[in-house]
């Protein structure tokens, strides 16, 4: 009787794999099929409750500000008084939820900044004539490379835009 080393494995043993892996997949089916019925019933839950759910967060937000505005009642201050602080004055305080969909402005008109900005967070740059000479040539490159303009549009300004 001889032995064989390194032959092919018994073939009870790829069929033992197999039937694991069905098993495997049938199991994936399986908690796929309860997730999805999981998920529809806490869909439907929220639109059956939408309405409570809208009033509960339209509560929260009456409750936070009722509790903000006692607040400043204990403190003793008004918004108008908030508002006439020296770090406020000129600039717009403005109230942002959810990301910015909804936001309130308070204070000055539509050109004052809101909190945090300021005209000299940004230096202003004083760009050079061949700079911006430099600019408008690529620009008008630009435009004949998308063939928005004509190679004789390109001439003509070409010649105007370095002759300044």
């Amino acid at each position: 009787m001889t032995l064989r080393s390194g032959g092919p494995s018994p073939p009870q043993e790829g069929i033992f794999k197999g039937v694991l892996l069905a098993y495997f997949v049938l199991v994936l089916h399986v908690v796929l099929i309860l997730g999805l019925g999981v998920f529809m019933l806490l869909f439907a839950g929220v639109v059956t409750y939408l309405p409570w759910i809208m009033a509960l967060g339209f509560l929260t937000i009456a409750g936070s500000g009722y509790i903000w505005w006692k607040h400043m009642k204990k403190r003793g201050r008004k918004i108008r008084d908030v508002l006439a602080d020296p770090l406020y004055r000129g600039r717009s305080v403005e109230l942002s939820f959810l990301g910015g969909m909804v936001s309130l402005k308070l204070g000055q008109g539509p050109d004052a900044l809101p909190m945090g900005h300021s005209t000299l967070a940004v230096p202003r740059q004083i760009v050079g004539s061949e700079t911006h000479k430099a600019e408008k040539l690529i620009r008008l490159a630009y435009l004949l490379k998308k063939d928005l303009i004509t190679i004789d549009e390109y001439l003509e300004a070409k010649k105007e835009i370095t002759s300044q």
